[in-house]
């Protein structure tokens, strides 16, 4: 395919966007055939998910080799307001360190865009002086695309709740660190099933907001059928929020659906809204009650009525709570017939009774300890493992030393990021969080190897 619509760097781009986040020098070499678009030093290769607000695209990083996910802000001009707002979100999301959220991994500024691809154009939108969020590619298959395996993309309940469950889990990791996502939607979730059960992660926290009082009034932003009613009003918003969208997600996996279809297939906003504003969820025929329930009060107009948290949501819809209920009625049935029995029969049942609890308490003890013991062998392995990967980027960083990194500017701009990328790993590994380090320090050892090439670069390379 020919190259068309590049766009290079000029006298509008603002390299100073983010003083401690300079970008690196702009490398082109020759393109490949499966390149959509290069973006600096990012080899755009296809489009992994997004909405209205931009999508998310799979790149490499040309000097490190390492796969990325990318997506772009606007700068719009170049408005200090606008560039806040990039900065602050960047600053909230990477302090997100959870095995169902994608890390954010830099704010790269753009310097020269070329595009090979239209629809790739119009999906990134990126130009010089925007800002790239720049991520770690998490492998799967959007939840789009995922639920497809089954008929009419209607995933099977419990199937539907254990996706649900690993994003609830997320959200309130990211709502205890006053970080709302906003924008929770399929397009949103990938799925990967290479460790043989379903492991899903959120991505593009492109439209997260720091929860505060006032936070996001005013802000419409959103994904509609997903959006909660006080979205729709522009109050404020909270991860209650995020709580309404991830019912409307579940809603839609069990269903096929999201709920009031209806409305947001006419297409006008005012019936949408209205919908949202107005009408009671129906329920949805052939599902256990008790989702059905808890979809109805996680899909409360007034957020008050939903949930304390998204994992509390999760727990009703799974019977949790009514199986305590049910639990505790047969407890007291069992102890009124026992009343009626005389003094033998009422004896030699307690009797059992107290074997077959302390075979189920010892079975329970057992199974504890060994339970135990795995988690201290796998927090073991991943200790050796973090190790380890400590060592690749120690030895690393000697050899990109050696070469002479600091004496190159380009490469000396990758050997600060893999300082950084190491202070942060230390940091995960003085709260015990060592799968975290690993890809940590996995990414300060490929931001040293790219300084050894660069320093290792005959003169008349350097640009």
């Amino acid at each position: 395919m020919a190259e068309s619509n590049n766009t290079q760097s000029g006298s509008h781009a603002d390299p100073g966007l983010y003083d401690s986040l300079s970008a690196p020098p702009t490398l082109i070499p020759d393109r490949s055939a499966a390149e959509l678009a290069r973006i600096d030093h990012f080899s755009v290769l296809r489009r992994l998910g997004g909405g209205a607000y931009g999508a998310v695209y799979l790149a490499r990083d040309t000097v490190s080799g390492a796969d990325v996910a990318i997506k772009a802000f606007r700068s719009n001009g170049g408005h200090d307001g606008e560039r806040e707002r990039v900065r602050a979100n960047f600053a909230a999301v990477s302090r997100l360190h959870h095995e169902n959220i994608a890390s954010s991994l830099a704010l790269h500024v753009v310097r020269a865009a070329h595009y090979y691809d239209p629809a790739a154009k119009e999906g990134l939108c990126a130009e010089p002086g925007d800002a790239l969020v720049v991520m770690g590619y998490v492998p799967g298959a959007p939840l789009t695309q995922w639920r497809k395996q089954f008929r009419d993309g209607v995933v099977p309940v419990r199937l539907a709740l254990a996706i649900c469950g690993q994003i609830a889990s997320a959200l309130d990791y990211a709502h205890a660190r006053r970080v709302v996502h906003r924008d929770i939607k399929p397009s949103n979730v990938i799925v990967d099933e290479s460790s043989g059960r379903p492991v899903a992660t959120l991505l593009d926290f492109g439209l997260a907001a720091e929860i505060r009082p006032g936070g996001g009034e005013g802000d419409r932003s959103g994904t509609r059928p997903y959006m909660a009613p006080e979205q729709w009003k522009g109050g404020e918003q909270d991860g209650r929020a995020d709580q309404y969208a991830l019912a409307c997600l579940l809603h839609d996996l069990v269903s096929g659906r999201a709920p009031f279809a209806d409305a947001f297939a006419t297409g006008d906003p005012s019936v949408m809204e209205a919908a949202v504003a107005g009408r009671r969820p129906e329920a949805i025929p052939g599902i256990p009650r008790r989702v059905n329930r808890a979809l109805a009060r996680a899909l409360a107009k007034n957020p008050e009525q939903r949930f304390p948290d998204c994992s509390s949501f999760i727990a009703a819809a799974r019977g949790a709570a009514s199986r305590w209920m049910a639990a505790a009625v047969l407890a007291v049935v069992a102890l009124a017939a026992l009343a009626a029995l005389n003094i033998h029969v009422r004896e030699r049942i307690a009797r059992e009774a107290a074997r077959q609890a302390r075979e189920e308490a010892a079975e329970k003890a057992a199974q504890d300890e060994r339970e135990r013991l795995a988690r201290r062998e796998e927090r073991n392995a991943r200790r050796e493992e973090a190790k380890a990967a400590r060592a690749a980027a120690i030895a690393a960083r000697t050899t990109a030393t050696d070469a002479g990194a600091y004496d190159d500017a380009d490469a000396r701009w990758l050997m600060t990021a893999g300082r950084g990328a190491m202070d942060a790993a230390e940091e995960q590994i003085l709260e015990g969080n060592f799968k975290e380090a690993v890809e940590l320090y996995k990414t300060a050892e490929a931001n040293y190897r790219a300084a050894a090439v660069l320093a290792a670069r005959p003169a008349a390379d350097v640009r």
